[in-house]
């Protein structure tokens, strides 16, 4: 009679799950940025490889629908991760800083995990209704974070900060495509790339919410409490 603790017992199976459900989640990454949600076939392309069973896939995912919303919810953290949450940038000098901060975040991220960006890419113009709306999901949040980057330079109503947000995020899109459609060998010069996106970027920002002016920053009192002096008796 096995006497372990229940919790000592379980461990070995939650560690296999773990592993099996990492090992879908890798396999459905490659497999979904290289085909397509629509071209995807489930035992092919995902199970096989990763040498899970149906059986073993369905204790984890429902089907590939929710196989694909946890494979882009993963590598969308990974790419808003490596380009810095947008609305906790360290405000530059002027809009043109944390502008170019972003864009120069942005080609790091486009070189470093194209494969992510493929796969926001082909999930966009799935097929399948539930597929497209995840991707569309991951727009919001896209736009939300940079809405909130632009807060520290203009008093402008949420609203507006995120249609403004909506119309650079629909431009980066275009840079995005433009990028990983071009063999490397020949992509434009990254640095002047890098400035004509950025002086395109505040040029629309200013033409639809006038020019940047800092918000004030808040900083908590540094006063100390005064403290009377000891007296001896």
């Amino acid at each position: 009679m096995d006497t372990r603790p229940p919790a000592t017992r379980r461990r070995p199976r939650q560690a296999r799950a773990a592993e099996t459900r990492r090992r879908l989640l890798d396999t459905a990454f490659q497999a979904f940025a290289a085909k397509g949600f629509d071209r995807v076939n489930l035992v092919d392309d995902v199970l096989e490889p990763a040498g899970i069973s149906i059986g073993s896939f369905y204790h984890q995912f429902a089907d590939k629908t929710e196989l694909l919303g946890e494979v882009l919810a993963e590598a969308a953290a990974r790419r808003r991760a490596f380009i810095a949450g947008l609305g906790s940038l360290d405000r530059g000098a002027d809009l043109e800083s944390d502008v170019r901060s972003v864009v120069e975040r942005l080609f790091d991220s486009l070189e470093t995990d194209g494969a992510a960006w493929q796969l926001q890419r082909a999930t966009r113009i799935a097929t399948s209704g539930s597929a497209r709306q995840l991707g569309a999901s991951e727009r919001d949040k896209w736009i939300e974070g940079l809405a909130t980057m632009l807060a520290a330079w203009y008093g402008a109503p949420s609203s507006t900060r995120r249609a403004a947000s909506d119309l650079v995020i629909t431009f980066a899109r275009g840079l995005i495509a433009e990028h990983l459609d071009t063999p490397v060998d020949k992509r434009r010069d990254r640095a002047q790339w890098a400035t004509e996106a950025t002086a395109f970027i505040v040029g629309g920002l200013v033409a639809i919410l006038g020019e940047a002016t800092p918000t004030p920053v808040t900083h908590p009192s540094h006063s100390s409490p005064k403290v009377g002096r000891l007296r001896s008796r």
